[in-house]
């Protein structure tokens, strides 16, 4: 069970922000990254040799082909310098999720998830791509997604 205790002190000359836990854990890594502001709002694309400065919120997923990252809008691929391990941490938001080795998609991009009898589960997303999670980020998925089994 978490708690969270707010106390507000203004003899401080700023603001304090300390975290206990038992253990470290991604909640408490995603916490802390939202409290350093390390979440990017923009990120620089290139598409037929032109830079575009596209928000972070536009973006549906981002993918890995042929060595090159990719991300994809609601019309266009774009070409990223960063390698998808810089973007993840770049990305270290609630909106994004790594769901296999070459792919992390925008939840909030997502139209729905498909479960299929062999326990695959399928991302359909709201641009019409359908990507699939792989048996390592399962759990992490379902446990997103509300799923028990």
């Amino acid at each position: 069970m978490k708690k969270i205790n707010v106390h507000y002190d203004n003899t401080f000359p700023s603001d304090l922000i300390e975290v206990i836990a038992k253990e470290d854990c991604d909640t408490i890594k995603k916490i802390k990254s939202l409290i350093e502001e390390k979440n990017c709002k923009h990120i620089i694309g290139e598409r037929n040799n032109q830079f575009y400065n596209i928000s972070i919120s536009d973006i549906f997923h981002f993918f890995c082909k042929d060595s090159c990252v990719f991300f994809t809008t609601d019309k266009y691929v774009f070409e990223v310098k960063d390698r998808l391990y810089e973007i993840e941490d770049k990305l270290n938001s609630l909106n994004f999720i790594k769901i296999n080795k070459s792919e992390i998609i925008n939840i909030d991009k997502v139209m729905k998830f498909d479960l299929t009898f062999s326990a695959k589960i399928y991302v359909h997303l709201n641009n019409g791509y359908i990507c699939s999670v792989s048996r390592r980020n399962l759990k992490k998925i379902k446990t997103l997604i509300g799923v028990k089994r």
